[in-house]
């Protein structure tokens, strides 16, 4: 029979059925023995949420700790969408936040064209406005919706 692989977890070697009977193992047996043998560490490989690591300067970082580096200048979220979109972790860092990568080859930076015309104010009259209007007689045939637009129209309501 051949012997069962061991894992270094807490100072301890155990192998996978002795580390999914640990109390904060949550993972099933199956689930664990797939994340062992993928080179996740014991102490992730028994929790359900696996905390990805990324190389960056010769080291490996989850994506809350390339957020804090100095050279990350855009927030985690952001951060965190575009390496999953597929970007390079140097290049997800170091883009500020309003530019995307053309989707024709990643490493070109395309600025992000949004125009919004500017938004005219409605035009607004005060109570005491409106109530001296109101006291205007109307001519008999008109409604006072008509009256009331010419009288916009005209500018005699501002």
């Amino acid at each position: 029979m051949a012997e069962a692989s061991k894992y270094f977890y807490k100072n301890k070697m155990m192998t996978a059925k002795q580390l999914s009977s640990l109390p904060r193992c949550q993972v099933s047996l199956s689930h664990l023995i797939n994340n062992l043998n993928k080179g996740i560490p014991a102490e992730q490989a028994i929790l359900k949420k696996v905390i990805k690591k990324l190389p960056f300067n010769g080291g490996l970082y989850s994506v809350f700790e390339l957020s804090k580096f100095p050279e990350c200048v855009v927030e985690r979220p952001c951060l965190n969408s575009r390496i999953y979109s597929g970007w390079e972790v140097e290049k997800a860092m170091t883009t500020p936040k309003n530019i995307r990568l053309s989707h024709k080859n990643n490493s070109t930076p395309e600025p992000r064209r949004v125009f919004q015309a500017p938004r005219k104010k409605p035009a607004t009259i005060s109570k005491k406005r409106a109530l001296e209007i109101m006291a205007v007689p109307m001519k008999p045939t008109s409604t006072y919706s008509y009256w009331f637009k010419e009288r916009m129209r005209k500018g005699e309501l501002l």
